[in-house]
């Protein structure tokens, strides 16, 4: 997945690497810094929320249920992702609004983090089971 920073013709800020081999991490290689993080994606459960989480500059975050971006140290909300659902189900867009200062000078991480986090959701709905095989 390559992420740009406007349409496919501008310059790519990032890349991520969804394949399947390490179940739940996404290796995240950010152009501009030449830096790569693991985003490591725990899908819920019964009692548990998805959460995926990462460290960036030397900083512990997580995204908490797909709608928050928290930073573990201080538990600091730095934005929050509001959805927008489309007729079509895998057409799905929304803001991410910055709740500081602080976040605002991470854009791009808070951006790119948030995309590969979706895309490894819609995948994780995606998966064929043997169950939804049988008709």
């Amino acid at each position: 997945m390559s992420i740009h920073e406007g349409d496919k013709t501008t310059p790519i800020l990032a890349t991520a690497n969804l394949s399947r081999s390490s179940e739940g991490i996404t290796p995240i290689q950010f152009i501009k810094d030449s830096e790569t993080i693991e985003q490591k994606h725990v899908h819920h459960k019964l009692f548990t929320t998805s959460n995926t989480y990462f460290n960036f500059k030397g900083k512990a975050y997580h995204w908490k249920s797909h709608a928050a971006l928290l930073e573990d140290r201080t538990n600091i909300c730095l934005a929050v992702f509001r959805p927008i659902y489309k007729s079509e189900p895998r057409h799905r867009i929304g803001s991410v609004i910055f709740t500081t200062e602080q976040a605002d000078g991470l854009r791009d991480m808070v951006v790119i983090t948030r995309l590969v986090d979706i895309a490894r959701s819609d995948e994780a709905k995606l998966t064929v089971s043997p169950q939804s095989m049988k008709s």
